[in-house]
């Protein structure tokens, strides 16, 4: 043999499966293939394609086969029922594919010391600026942050910040986008394509959703949709050329604006917090800032320290506190006439009014 000859140990279909079986699977009539930044789902005749170089050689054969071919037909290969999301392993029936992906953070090994501290209490601060520095609204959030990380499974209301440019509501996300995972963090200028549009494609793998620079026009005419969302338990994903799927939703929801009335006020399912703008082009604060939004030893610890916090796997009315801002909006949006009819009903309840006099009241 030449010196350099290289011997090719010949593929068995075991010695492929053993590997293959870890990333693949098959989930009622859909193939699925997994990689670190979640799962993609194709049709039989797309998944031969994409596996088209796995070859094999059958027990006592000199010629090559596809791998597919046997491996379609192999009954030890993993094989579910349908698609469903459960933040607990414990929580999934075993015939289900569970498309959980666990936070990003869960990989950075524990660590306490003075500096990641520091970092967590410069991330806290940073939250009550952002909270208008009102302590009631502070502990909501962290109350909304606790529950988000411990009970994961239990959909809540949605935070909507509003604040002139440059107070750090994106920085706060970078924080958020560190421990959850970029691709679990969907930010959208546009929902009514990415989230209410043909294709939500983009909602199977996320699980905070960020409506950043939001106004009403993003929702026009779907606010109805959007309360859903918010506390709905299942959402329906389509997809270009695969069939609906309709899959448990763990979504959450936050709105960050720079317009000071930016939606409609929805009971129960949010909470409209304005910011102090104390920090604007503060740029040494900012700078530190950035550095522990990435800081992934510092976002373990916030993650820790949020998953110690006392909180409840359900967020309810009572909880969300009442603000004066919360109080604004949700009065500059009732109806007028209505208003008009309250104020009448106080003011001028035992007189009587001609028609012309009544509608002047309404005008003035």
């Amino acid at each position: 043999l030449p010196e350099d000859y290289v011997m090719v140990e010949k593929q068995t279909y075991d010695t492929i499966a053993e590997e293959f079986n870890k990333k693949n699977c098959k989930v009622g009539q859909y193939f699925v293939r997994e990689d670190e930044y979640g799962y993609e789902v194709f049709k039989k005749g797309e998944f031969t394609i994409i596996n088209d170089e796995l070859q094999f050689y059958p027990l006592n054969s000199k010629k090559e086969i596809p791998f597919t071919c046997e491996w379609f037909k192999d009954p030890t290969k993993r094989i579910y029922d349908r698609f469903d999301s459960f933040p607990k392993p414990e929580m999934c029936p075993k015939n289900v594919y569970n498309t959980w992906k666990p936070f990003e953070i869960l990989k950075v090994p524990e660590t306490t010391n003075d500096d990641v501290i520091k970092g967590r209490d410069f991330f806290l601060n940073h939250i009550m600026i952002l909270c208008g520095n009102d302590k009631k609204v502070y502990d909501f959030i962290i109350l909304w942050l606790s529950q988000m990380f411990q009970y994961p499974e239990n959909k809540t209301i949605m935070p909507i910040f509003i604040s002139k440019e440059g107070t750090g509501k994106g920085i706060f996300l970078e924080f958020l986008r560190t421990i959850i995972g970029a691709s679990r963090v969907l930010e959208t200028t546009d929902p009514l394509k990415d989230i209410f549009g043909n294709f939500n494609g983009l909602m199977k793998n996320s699980f905070l959703v960020v409506f950043n620079e939001s106004n009403k026009s993003n929702f026009y005419n779907q606010n109805d949709k959007k309360k859903g969302i918010i506390t709905d338990s299942v959402i329906n994903i389509n997809q270009k050329g695969i069939a609906e799927q309709t899959i448990t939703s763990q979504h959450r929801f936050i709105t960050f604006t720079n317009n000071p009335d930016p939606a409609a006020k929805n009971k129960r399912r949010d909470l409209f917090i304005r910011c102090s703008d104390e920090k604007i082009n503060n740029v040494e604060y900012f700078k530190h800032l950035a550095l522990y939004s990435k800081d992934k030893q510092v976002c373990r610890e916030i993650y820790d320290w949020l998953m110690e916090q006392p909180t409840k796997p359900f967020i309810v009315n009572a909880d969300i506190p009442e603000t004066e801002y919360d109080k604004m909006i949700e009065e500059n949006q009732f109806d007028p006439v209505i208003e008009f009819l309250k104020w009448f009903y106080y003011h001028y309840n035992t007189e009587e009014l001609s028609g012309p006099t009544f509608y002047d009241r309404f005008n003035d």
